[in-house]
């Protein structure tokens, strides 16, 4: 895909960021660069990152195929789970050089080359190609985003009949204060975070119809203590690591509090074009057609 005009600053922080952090994020994550879903508590923390994307697959529609489009693909981890259990065909965009590098890397390890690619793009400024992708997968990435709202205009338009978009993201509670949050934005490099109205307005202006929506703060609170838990560990080498990491590892505890207060949810949404919905058949759709027959949706 090609890119279009300057890249704003925001990007050019988070590029910094994410190519500087390569190694700590693998240490502190893990190759599945998202929280996990922790279902019953016992899981292992690859383990309920893996749980995190079977369950969001079984919000969908429909079995996943055809051709995925992963926004901030990080490490190249749930692309190539795409590929590897599905067969899908999956472009995978990250701002960060290192992590397409480790990406690609991974998918000639596993033989999945051909079904995957890799691409150093900016999501808020590549020329989004119609009705290009049965599936656009945006976990945890457009936090960072300095226009949502023209992204998921251009992301409605790249969906091909009967697709849709599966977005997960850090959400500002409606009780939050605003300093509070700024602090913790400025923290994990994102411009503002949305409150869960604001997202589902910014959907629907898109031309996007919510087919799921749900609130997994509870089951995602784990990721934070486990994380929190490998940073104090880190501590102990505090003289052997760099200075951006240590000031790093001091912001992931006011991240962490967040959450722990609801400051911050985590929030998820499957939601298909109003366009797409309109020309499926009802068995693919049917709460939302239901709804949009009652002029609801």
């Amino acid at each position: 895909m090609n890119t279009e005009g300057p890249a704003l600053s925001i990007a050019a922080v988070v590029r910094e960021h994410y190519d500087a952090m390569f190694w700590p994020y693998l240490l502190f994550w893990g190759h599945h660069l998202h929280h996990g879903l922790f279902l019953t508590g016992r899981e292992s923390p690859r383990e309920a990152q893996v749980t995190m994307l079977r369950h969001c697959v079984s919000l969908l529609p429909g079995a996943p195929n055809g051709h995925v489009l992963d926004v901030g693909c990080g490490y190249g981890a749930t692309s190539l789970f795409f590929a590897r259990e599905f067969g899908c065909r999956v472009q995978g965009i990250s701002v960060s050089g290192r992590q397409v590098a480790h990406a690609r890397a991974s998918a000639r390890r596993e033989g999945l080359e051909d079904l995957t690619d890799f691409v150093i793009a900016d999501a808020e400024h590549m020329r989004f190609p119609r009705a290009a992708f049965d599936l656009i997968w945006v976990m945890e990435s457009s936090e960072h985003f300095n226009n949502r709202p023209r992204f998921f205009r251009r992301a409605a338009k790249s969906l091909r009949e009967g697709g849709v978009l599966l977005l997960a993201a850090w959400s500002a509670s409606d009780n939050a204060e605003p300093q509070a949050l700024a602090r913790v934005a400025e923290a994990a490099i994102c411009p503002i975070f949305s409150r869960v109205q604001e997202y589902s307005s910014t959907l629907a202006q898109a031309g996007l119809t919510v087919l799921v929506s749900r609130d997994l703060t509870n089951l995602v609170m784990k990721t934070w203590e486990v994380v929190c838990s490998r940073v104090q560990k880190l501590r102990l080498l505090a003289h052997l690591t760099p200075s951006s990491v240590r000031e790093f590892s001091e912001k992931i505890g006011l991240i962490h509090e967040a959450f722990r207060k609801r400051l911050l949810t985590y929030q998820l949404w499957v939601v298909a074009s109003d366009q797409g919905i309109r020309s499926q058949t009802p068995s693919r759709f049917p709460a939302a057609r239901a709804a949009a027959a009652d002029g609801v949706a």
